[in-house]
């Protein structure tokens, strides 16, 4: 499974090169031989500056699934993990292409398709907001549960504390910590998978800390939207990816006297474009029900499990169906 750019001027029916590698242009029509490039996603979409926060247009950009393997897949889904905070919010809609490779053409990138219907597929990653009511003290020892997450606190008061859950949580595989205040703090899941029911979180310390988790842990949101329920090899599917800024922290007001004081705010917002489907038994990449899952976050890895393959393909020559998209706010 490949993503490519459209704009082509002619079809792959015809050629298989028919490169188009101007994201710009990448506007629908013909599927170019051009393959997006691994984890470039942040280049389908300009940087929010000050104009884009003001008259916050839709953006669009026009994209081409295709099947390259030889065998079909099935329930192709698509979603797009983010965060609630951030201001560049995502929708896609997936179009029938025909055997010429051909999909609805559009104008310009603030044009809508006629033939598409866009959907919110948002993903939140789990997690959960924790408050430090009672710092720990020297040498104490914090274990948060159910996760298994041991914090030794070398310095203790606030500071500290605070910096003893960072430190120990910045290499950890699973879960990641994000400090919000000097006393809150989101602890969440560095997985794209769903929890099935909501987790009660507890911290308990050696000493006297004392922290409480604000509600529980679980997916602020879990929406995906079935693009095909089967591709046919080299059989290709439309994808319209479209940003919408959302409302700014800051007032219009705000915002004028920020940009003549020349203050910029630079933030990455760090957004994956995630499609996955079922391989067949019988395709060859092993036993039990096979699972295509691509994150293009750098070199191309393969996992295989005891009853199952999940396989993450990110490389330009593998499968490579998704992207990250990194806005960076200026204002």
């Amino acid at each position: 499974m490949m993503l490519y750019l459209t704009g082509a001027a002619s079809s792959l029916a015809n050629s298989p090169e028919a490169p188009q590698i101007d994201v710009s242009k990448s506007l629908g029509g013909y599927i170019s031989s051009s393959v997006v490039p691994n984890g470039s996603l942040n280049a389908l979409f300009d940087m929010i500056s000050l104009t884009t926060l003001k008259n916050k247009p839709k953006e669009l950009v026009g994209l081409g699934l295709i099947n390259k393997f030889d065998y079909a897949v099935s329930n192709v889904e698509l979603k797009i993990v983010t965060r609630p905070d951030y201001v560049g919010k995502f929708k896609v809609a997936a179009t029938a292409v025909g055997d010429d490779y051909m999909m609805e053409h559009v104008a310009n990138r603030y044009s809508e398709p006629m033939q598409a219907e866009f959907n919110d597929v948002d993903f939140y990653r789990a997690a959960v907001t924790g408050e430090i009511v009672v710092p720990a003290v020297s040498g104490e020892v914090i274990s948060i549960q159910p996760f298994d997450i041991n914090v030794e606190v070398e310095k203790g008061g606030m500071e500290g504390t605070m910096d003893a859950l960072v430190r120990a949580l910045s290499s950890d595989l699973l879960y990641g910590i994000r400090k919000l205040s000097n006393t809150r703090f989101e602890l969440f899941s560095k997985e794209d998978t769903l929890v099935d029911e909501p987790i009660t979180c507890i911290a308990v310390g050696t000493e006297g800390v004392e922290i409480n988790f604000l509600g529980e842990y679980k997916n602020g949101k879990n929406n995906t939207a079935l693009v095909a329920d089967t591709i046919v090899p080299g059989q290709a599917i439309g994808i319209w990816l479209q940003r919408e800024i959302v409302p700014a922290k800051f007032s219009n007001e705000e915002l004028v006297k920020m940009h003549n004081d020349g203050v910029v705010v630079e933030q990455e917002e760090d957004v994956e474009f995630l499609i996955t489907y079922d391989i067949p038994n019988d395709s060859g990449e092993g036993e039990g029900e096979n699972q295509g899952n691509s994150e293009n976050e750098g070199e191309g890895e393969n996992e295989s499990g005891e009853g199952g393959n999940q396989g993450n393909a990110e490389g330009g020559d593998e499968n490579q169906e998704t992207g990250d998209n990194d806005n960076q706010n200026e204002g």
